[in-house]
């Protein structure tokens, strides 16, 4: 099961909240969509902050996909904690963080869980 939710979604910053269990592997999968994120429709986002919380044994890989179709993948994660993005400031090539959040899981089996929750700022 794949539930995404946007507890929070203002002027200038959002939160995505992802969780994924009871299921096998996801393939890329999109969790953030530029064009659901409400007013203003962002042409852009920053990932801030990504929470995590991932069952043993499982890896959560993060992309960003442009409009072009080409995908960049920023970061595998496995575990629990937070990532901050500003103390190492990962982006898409040249800083274009335009396009959707897309995650794909590797490893995940029925009963394991992963938790995400994403902080942005909308650009």
């Amino acid at each position: 099961m794949l539930r995404v939710q946007t507890p929070t979604d203002g002027a200038k910053n959002a939160a995505v909240e992802v969780i994924v269990s009871d299921t096998k592997d996801l393939p890329w999968t999109t969790v953030v969509d530029l064009l659901k994120l409400k007013s203003p429709n962002p042409k852009r986002v920053r990932i801030d902050e990504i929470y995590y919380a991932i069952s043993d044994k499982v890896e959560v890989q993060i992309a960003w996909h442009h409009p072009d179709g080409d995908r960049h993948e920023l970061m595998p994660l496995a575990g629990r904690g937070r990532f901050c993005f500003a103390a190492t400031q990962p982006s898409a090539p040249t800083g274009d963080h335009s396009g959707n959040i897309e995650i794909r899981t590797i490893g995940l089996q029925p009963g394991q869980l992963v938790y995400l929750m994403f902080d942005m700022t909308k650009q």
